[in-house]
């Protein structure tokens, strides 16, 4: 799973957790910039919730669990 992700190097990670309300969209432009600025990989539960439209913009690797 690693070398399918291209994990090859210790990567950081933020973890959001019960990111499921609407409307917070300053707050997840600032996460998806301080992954993009420290390279680091968001982990998220999966679910839409806005996130995903601010790391696509600019190119932060997500990783979505589904519960």
């Amino acid at each position: 799973m690693l070398d399918k992700f291209k994990f090859v190097e210790m990567t950081p990670v933020i973890n959001i957790i019960g990111a499921l309300e609407k409307g917070r969209g300053k707050f997840y432009a600032g996460i998806s910039r301080a992954a993009f600025n420290t390279d680091a990989v968001i982990v998220d539960n999966g679910l839409a919730c806005g996130l995903e439209k601010f790391t696509l913009r600019r190119g932060v690797k997500l990783v979505g669990i589904a519960p």
